[in-house]
């Protein structure tokens, strides 16, 4: 068995919603490899740890306070429509962007275990630095510069700003307010709809 582990806030004073997609799109993805026969001939394992967070984000509904999204509307991959699909049937609920990261974070380490043949660390690590990988949202690869905050991460995941308008609002009706692609401020109507107002 390979064990994976995931950290987030599953109660107060954190942000519980956010720590429930993140287990739970994590989740979905060791279900599905298992499904298919594990990673190198051998089950995966979630453990998942609540964290609580931290005082200052204990709010369970941030109505109107914009926040950084790593998804962009409209632009899922094969992967990502396919795990959309499949999340809101075992769930009940369509996933935000924190459930598609859960997903990735077990998809990428996946491909790494496979393309290094073993789990050893340093061996993982290496692997992270040479595979691609269809995430979600975009081809998933890693900076390899020496230097600098981005070594050895996602080094161009995509990311808007976005904002809820009610409580309990879908993550797909939320108002998309600037989006990196385009480079300024937009309005729009939902995610969903990706229809867009006055620039």
């Amino acid at each position: 068995m390979i064990r994976i582990g995931g950290l987030g806030p599953l109660s107060l004073p954190g942000i519980p919603w956010a720590g429930r997609e993140l287990q739970d799109g994590m989740a979905l993805a060791v279900k599905q490899l298992n499904d298919s026969g594990g990673v190198l001939g051998r089950p995966l394992a979630l453990l998942f740890e609540d964290t609580s967070g931290h005082p200052e984000a204990g709010v369970t509904d941030a109505v109107q306070v914009p926040f950084l999204s790593y998804t962009r509307p409209g632009h899922l991959t094969s992967q990502g429509k396919q795990m959309w699909a499949e999340f809101e049937k075992r769930y009940g609920r369509e996933p935000t962007f924190v459930a598609l990261e859960g997903y990735d974070a077990v998809v990428v380490l996946a491909h790494a275990f496979e393309d290094a043949g073993t789990t050893e660390p340093t061996k993982i690590r290496d692997a992270l630095n040479r595979i691609e990988v269809e995430g979600t949202r975009e081809t998933i690869r890693f900076s390899t510069e020496p230097t600098g905050v981005v070594h050895q991460q996602w080094r161009w995941p995509p990311v808007c700003v976005v904002a809820y308008s009610h409580a309990r609002q879908a993550f797909s009706e939320a108002g998309l307010l600037w989006d990196a692609e385009r480079g300024h401020a937009i309005t729009t109507k939902s995610l969903r709809t990706g229809r867009q107002g006055k620039r």
